[in-house]
């Protein structure tokens, strides 16, 4: 074989490895994902929450908990500054103010990249189909970057942090730039929830807009 067809061998590979491995990473990246995120059928964890502007400047810190269940139910309940709580009952969305004595009820979106803590409970690996998904590793951390599909998302860059199997950090950089940051603890995987903790009961004496 002559020196030119083996050159022309040789750069045909690697066209074919330059289009190829990046698909084959984005795969690899998701199934290991799917693998962690398809073992957590429950999820309870109180976490700390610190918002920061585009140019780094922290703009509000706040703390609360949050539980997860499977079909979309979930429940996020920040404490203070300002308390206000979201419900999922998986058809149904409730963002209660307690401080505007308010409660606004709607359908739930199911829209990936507008809800993506649907991605914890969730056992529909389509899920991920939403998104470009990469991976890096820090200290003990492995982190996977998801970049959503869409050009209508809430968010650019979503970022879960996992130690082992275990999700210990969420943070997300919307279309502003402007990042917020999850710091988990007290995490519980796989422990029984009550159904119950998920229908929300409207307290008393306060306005409620039904938009559904």
């Amino acid at each position: 074989m002559g020196m030119g067809n083996k050159l022309w061998i040789m750069v045909l590979w690697t066209i074919v490895l330059c289009i190829a491995t990046p698909s084959i990473l984005r795969a690899d990246s998701s199934q290991q994902l799917w693998e962690k995120l398809s073992a957590i059928h429950t999820f309870q964890a109180a976490f700390v929450q610190t918002t920061l502007s585009s140019t780094g400047n922290p703009l509000q810190s706040s703390t609360g908990q949050l539980q997860v269940g499977g079909k979309a139910k979930f429940k996020i309940e920040t404490y203070a500054p300002y308390p206000q709580t979201l419900v999922s009952d998986g058809q149904n969305f409730w963002s209660y103010d307690p401080d505007l004595e308010q409660v606004v009820v709607s359908k739930l979106s199911l829209d990936i990249n507008k809800v993506p803590i649907l991605l914890f409970g969730s056992q529909d690996p389509s899920l991920l189909d939403a998104y470009y998904v990469s991976v890096f590793e820090t200290d003990t951390l492995q982190n996977f970057v998801l970049k959503p599909q869409a050009n209508d998302s809430l968010f650019e860059i979503l970022t879960l942090s996992f130690r082992e199997n275990v999700p210990v950090a969420i943070s997300l950089q919307d279309t502003l730039a402007q990042k917020t940051h999850l710091q988990l603890s007290k995490i519980k995987i796989n422990s029984n929830l009550n159904s119950d903790v998920f229908d929300f009961v409207i307290p008393s004496n306060i306005d409620v807009i039904d938009e559904r």
